[in-house]
């Protein structure tokens, strides 16, 4: 992994495996769903191994893509928060072992540690200002630099670098998931990727996406000279 900065801030390992003897563990396979969009919220998860991602699905059946979830991370704990129902729904991405705690154990955590408060506020702070940001994307720019942005806040957060330099993302990502995730169609999604790859900025390799110029992808994302206008 790269490294760098979470999507949200992050109990302590002490706070985290104190949350966690409250529960139990529960074991996916891709494609299953933890938490449906609507469902009272009567509990929380803590991902163990495995990635996720969390979407919501209009009803003309669109489907939006907010975010990936990894080891460490909290899940289903805004709405256990604030008392509402699910206003999203967590998908599996790969095999994925959790620990479920109930509303009342996590509420009662949370009441008795005012450093898991912290952190809660400041995962709900960085969530907001994505969200935020990815709004004003989306009238702001052409389908080809917001998913050149979002292919390089994966390659940032889920990438391998290889020893030619490259960046494989090792999160599987489908030409639907990247379009779900920047508001895009299918089609426009496809041929920018094509793009990207005839240009030398990406390749597949198998099934796995591969940066391979980093720098330039990043020079078009952010309006600098590449030398050539996508």
């Amino acid at each position: 992994m790269l490294g760098g900065e979470r999507e949200h801030a992050q109990m302590s390992p002490r706070d985290r495996l104190a949350l966690e003897a409250l529960g139990t563990v529960r074991h996916y396979g891709q494609g299953d769903v933890l938490l449906r969009e609507g469902d009272r919220a009567d509990l929380v998860m803590i991902v163990r191994t495995g990635r996720v991602k969390v979407v919501t699905v209009a009803e003309s059946g669109y489907e939006t893509l907010l975010a990936h979830r990894g080891p460490g991370d909290l899940i289903g704990e805004m709405a256990v928060i604030d008392g509402g129902t699910r206003s999203a729904s967590v998908v599996a991405v790969e095999s994925a072992q959790v620990v479920v705690v109930s509303a009342e154990a996590f509420r009662t955590f949370v009441a008795t540690h005012p450093q898991v408060v912290r952190a809660l506020v400041s995962s709900i702070t960085r969530r907001l200002r994505e969200s935020d940001r990815r709004r004003s994307e989306l009238g702001a720019y052409p389908t080809g630099i917001r998913l050149a942005r979002h292919l390089l806040e994966l390659a940032h957060r889920h990438g391998d670098r290889q020893p030619d330099g490259s960046i494989a993302i090792t999160l599987r990502v489908t030409q639907r998931d990247l379009a779900a995730a920047i508001g895009s169609s299918r089609e426009s999604v496809g041929r920018d990727l094509r793009t990207f790859r005839s240009d030398g900025l990406i390749a597949n390799r198998g099934r796995t996406l591969v940066v391979l110029n980093v720098a330039a992808l990043r020079a078009f994302a952010y309006g600098e000279s590449t030398g050539r206008q996508m």
